[in-house]
């Protein structure tokens, strides 16, 4: 795999446990509020509601997304500073 496709995969993870676990939850409650009281000015109100939540959860997002990206940045490091060790050849018939 590629650097960047490594890059990709890991701020897909924060995204997606983030989305799960901060915006799910507000969606959800949303929908049983519509369901509740199915009128088009409830509709309209529960889905400001979930746009307010969704830009209040914006700067953990992005707080998460940038410590993924420093960790992993700094697991490349580390990787690059500390190869793997050399296997040994193997011993010639004698």
């Amino acid at each position: 795999m590629s650097l960047l496709t490594d890059l990709f995969d890991a701020q897909l993870a924060v995204l997606k446990s983030d989305f799960k676990t901060d915006l799910v939850p507000a969606i959800q409650q949303a929908n049983n509020l519509i369901a509740a009281n199915p009128t088009v000015l409830n509709l309209v109100a529960q889905a400001q509601k979930v746009l307010v939540d969704a830009m209040a959860e914006g700067p953990k997002v992005g707080q998460d997304e940038i410590k993924a990206l420093a960790t992993w940045v700094n697991t490349q490091l580390q990787d690059l500073a500390s190869p793997p060790p050399a296997t040994p050849a193997p011993a010639k018939p004698a």
